[in-house]
């Protein structure tokens, strides 16, 4: 190695001290634990010969690629009595930037510059331009604003709005000037568990003063090389949609907290995050400039409300490695999350809390009034129940006769009361509904008492067209369906079999008979990865035969149904073709499939038109003869 062109080189100007770093024991595959473990190693064993000797220290690694400008920097700074230099880099693709900087000249091509010496002379803003451009891809979630971006961030930034180029805030950066003479006490035991970066110049250099931030690329700057294939950090993405970038409290605080956290009895750490870093690879305009303040005063009040996130981020130092608090981070996440602007998830939230506050009264209610527990019929609580305004019909009304239909609507999302909501419909002829929550009949409309959510329902237009067009006199209709369950629950032993039968039970009691059942169910299977169309058929047959053992022999139509923000899926339906049986009263449904996304208002549920369509091919259906 000494007898390398580059070694040859550097000769020149200083004299090379070679020191031999140990072999390791395990694999250190790069980004691995292993490799930065050992990478430990070898930098305790630098530092503490610079230390030994009084010296200057500067780190650097074979990945790094530095800019012009940065010895007579260095120099500069040195002379002026500077202890302590810092760099902020971040990483960059390989592949990527190395091919950009080949075809543009300034690496030769087919030669490797260690090995021959080749001076590699790049302008500042030529590698700052690389540096924006070619970050590696891991990098993506530390954008301020974006979607999984992590609470307590090592570092955060944000994109210029009006050109290329990025704004940093970091607890980190490359010490590429140490001055040893200043060190009283030499810490290396800080890299026995931590990395460098994270501590040992905090640790070492935090109270010498003189401390100089590398702010602009147009100084230096440091191209930092990482394959795209090589990962060191997991991204935690999210669904959902991204979390806006609102400089709100909430936003303050977090970033304040990730202050307190990240920087804990490490001043120096957070002297670097107040400090701006630009990289661009022109002038700054004036958008730019009004940015960097904008985003100067957010941080600044972040540091400011670090003096009051001091004792949570203490509690999370301490308890880190708990089982504990193993277990409370997914909740914590998602409450940041929410915090941050998540709306999607800030909804979720609230009303997952709103269901656990009203939950107990509900039960005790229900219980007062039927005897019953709720759960077991509505586990989630999101059936539509309220019968305040609506007017009530006799049972007699619908008594064996061939003039009144009665359907009993069973199933998923689509066959309930999760329609587009501007799209509620009140019918015009005689069209009833059951509540199977109280057993009585009301005038029907939108949402359909006894269905999951409160929007528009299929049935109601479905209900209209049959008596409508003269095929009944009256229709009652009993939708029980509810969104995002699987067949298996429908079936004996799953959360939606005491629902079913309660309702059989009911319209028993009542003499009230099904003529037709509704099933439009498959969209939750087809979402899975892999479905299994067996699965789904034993099911199915199983929910089908205790309908038939509780005494109701109404035939049982089948909706083909797949769709939900997906294509649709072939198994689910041939599983959903394979159960027809005529000898069994189970009859051909219809092809909801055949409504695209066009008429899907979230590319899953019916809009208007799609409700129309659905009911038209219902009442096709259930009119066949068979």
């Amino acid at each position: 190695m000494i007898d390398l062109p580059i070694m040859m080189r550097l000769r020149r100007h200083v004299t090379p001290t070679l020191i031999e770093i140990p072999r390791p024991n395990n694999d250190t595959a790069p980004g691995s634990t292993n490799a930065i473990l050992h990478q430990n190693i070898a930098q305790r064993l630098l530092v503490m010969a610079t230390y030994e000797a009084g010296a200057y220290g500067s780190l650097f690694s074979p990945d790094f690629i530095i800019s012009d400008g940065m010895i007579a920097s260095l120099v500069g700074h040195a002379r002026a009595g500077r202890h302590l230099v810092l760099c902020p880099s971040l990483r960059q693709t390989e592949e990527s930037a190395i091919a950009e900087l080949t075809r543009l000249g300034y690496l030769p091509v087919g030669t490797n510059p260690p090995e021959t010496g080749t001076v590699i002379d790049i302008p500042q803003r030529v590698l700052a331009d690389l540096l924006v451009r070619y970050l590696h891809p891991e990098m993506a979630i530390f954008e301020e604003g974006s979607s999984g971006q992590p609470p307590l961030a090592p570092f955060r930034y944000w994109r210029f709005a009006s050109q290329n180029g990025i704004f940093i805030h970091t607890f980190h950066g490359v010490p590429v000037l140490m001055d040893y003479k200043v060190i009283k006490h030499h810490d290396v035991a800080c890299l026995d568990r931590n990395s460098f970066e994270d501590v040992y110049v905090a640790r070492n250099f935090g109270a010498v003063g003189d401390l100089h931030v590398v702010q602009d690329s147009d100084e230096f700057c440091i191209l930092s090389l990482t394959p795209a294939a090589v990962g060191q950090m997991t991204a935690n993405t999210t669904s959902g949609e991204p979390v806006r970038s609102s400089e709100k409290f909430s936003r303050r605080l977090l970033a304040a907290l990730s202050i307190s956290y990240c920087t804990a009895g490490m001043p120096l750490k957070k002297e670097l995050f107040k400090q701006s870093v630009r990289w661009h690879g022109s002038d700054l305009d004036e958008a730019t400039i009004a940015q960097e303040n904008r985003i100067s005063a957010f941080i600044d009040s972040a540091v400011r409300y670090s003096r009051y996130t001091w004792l949570p981020a203490a509690l999370l130092l301490s308890y880190r490695d708990t089982p504990m608090f193993r277990r409370l981070v997914p909740y914590v996440r998602k409450t940041i999350r929410a915090l941050r602007g998540d709306r999607l998830l800030r909804s979720y939230i609230r009303q997952r809390l709103s269901f656990e506050i009203r939950r107990p009264f509900k039960r005790a209610l229900f219980w007062f009034t039927s005897g019953k527990d709720l759960d077991c019929f509505d586990p989630l609580h999101l059936s539509f129940r309220r019968t305040a305004g609506r007017p009530s019909v006799g049972d007699a009304l619908f008594s064996v006769s061939s003039k009144s239909a009665v359907i009993l609507g069973i199933g998923q999302s689509n066959i309930a009361n999760e329609g587009e909501a501007s799209a509620r419909y009140e019918p015009k002829g005689n069209v009833y509904n059951f509540n199977f929550f109280d057993g009585k009949c009301y005038v029907a409309k939108d949402p359909l008492l006894g269905a999951s959510i409160d929007r528009s329902n299929v049935l109601t237009r479905l209900g209209d067209l049959l008596v409508e067009r003269g095929n009944y006199q009256s229709v009652l209709l009993v939708p029980i369906a509810h969104g995002g369950t699987f067949v298996s629950e429908w079936a004996p032993g799953g959360r939606m079999f005491p629902r079913l039968q309660w309702t059989l039970e009911r319209l028993r009691e009542r003499r009230i008979k099904i003529t037709h059942i509704a099933w439009q169910q498959g969209e939750a299977e087809a979402g899975e990865p892999n479905p299994n169309p067996e699965e789904w058929m034993r099911h199915f047959t199983a929910m089908a035969c205790s309908i038939r053992a509780a005494g109701t022999d109404a035939p049982i139509f089948v909706a083909q149904c797949t769709i939900c923000c997906n294509d649709p899926n072939e198994p689910i339906r041939t599983a959903q073709r394979q159960v027809v049986n005529p000898a069994a009263g189970v009859l051909q449904g219809p092809d909801i499939d055949l409504i695209g996304r066009d008429q899907r208002y979230d590319g899953c549920h019916l809009s208007a038109a799609g409700l129309r369509r659905a009911a038209e091919l219902w009442y096709q259906a259930l009119c066949r003869p068979n």
